[in-house]
């Protein structure tokens, strides 16, 4: 029979099936989704400082210290982006496929090479070999403001009045991860979004490719 994303044991219990796929993209896309946050009051960081000609407020999203927990949830996303290849190789091998077509796919995509280096580096830590060749490396961690539905016509709104410490925010926005991905002479690659949309797209691709679902 085929098996669900959890299989029955005696007494009722029920474990998890780490080898189906539906399941993996879901915790996948679960992890992704914690990326987003609505609450948006409890991330703004007013700063208030005293100049010559009276003074000036300013306004971020990323508090001291949390740069650490930020990389933590990013390097939970890549991890879980990561760990889908050996899934996918295991699922082809059990259709009678050679598990290589799912290097090779991996091989075809800058993305998807460039999160492999990435969870390389958090598990081994620099000196390895790059598979994208490009040696990437996280920089810029913190938090911004984005919409929470990016095809929605409704714009991501933040309103601050520094005379009357007012704040307020549209129903759209929400507070994002933001980082930028660099190569070793810190050119830019692509922002920490692109890296897991585009690497979510290109798994979706594959699995539809080999009809990895089933």
């Amino acid at each position: 029979h085929s098996k669900t994303a959890y299989e029955s044991l005696p007494g009722s219990k029920k474990i998890m099936n780490t080898e189906d796929i539906n399941s993996r993209l879901k915790r996948l896309y679960l992890s992704a989704d914690n990326s987003f946050d609505k609450d948006i009051l409890g991330h703004v960081n007013i700063k208030h400082e005293k100049t010559e000609t009276g003074g000036t407020v300013s306004v971020s999203f990323t508090k001291k210290g949390d740069e650490l927990e930020i990389l933590n949830q990013i390097f939970l996303v890549i991890s879980n982006l990561a760990k889908l290849k050996d899934h996918l190789k295991k699922k082809l091998s059990s259709k009678g496929l050679q598990p290589k077509l799912i290097e090779d796919q991996v091989d075809q995509s800058e993305y998807l090479k460039v999160i492999i280096d990435l969870d390389n580096l958090e598990k081994h830590g620099s000196g390895r070999k790059s598979r994208s060749g490009k040696y990437p490396q996280i920089v810029y961690v913190g938090h911004g403001l984005s919409q929470q539905d990016i095809k929605s016509s409704e714009p991501a709104v933040f309103e601050f009045n520094p005379s009357s410490g007012k704040i307020k925010w549209g129903d759209n926005t929400v507070i994002v991860i933001t980082a930028q991905i660099v190569d070793k002479d810190n050119k830019y690659i692509c922002s920490f979004t692109e890296l897991v949309n585009r690497s979510i797209d290109k798994w979706e691709e594959i699995i539809e490719k080999f009809n990895l679902k089933v």
